[in-house]
């Protein structure tokens, strides 16, 4: 009866942890493409004036 009880907390604790990290990984994905969106976005602005200017 222990072990049963004891195997069904753990299941309510995985079932809390599964979705926090799916949420968590989704997060950190989208801020990473945010990142690297914004990055790359910079960078060619700062080509472009830099063009500009030589030009």
């Amino acid at each position: 009866m222990l072990l049963l009880d004891g195997r069904k907390q753990a299941k309510r604790q995985l079932g809390l942890t599964l979705p926090l990290m799916h949420l968590f990984k989704r997060i950190t994905f989208s801020g990473l493409l945010n990142r690297t969106f914004q990055g790359t976005v910079t960078t060619s602005y700062h080509v472009f004036l830099v063009l500009k200017v030589v030009a």
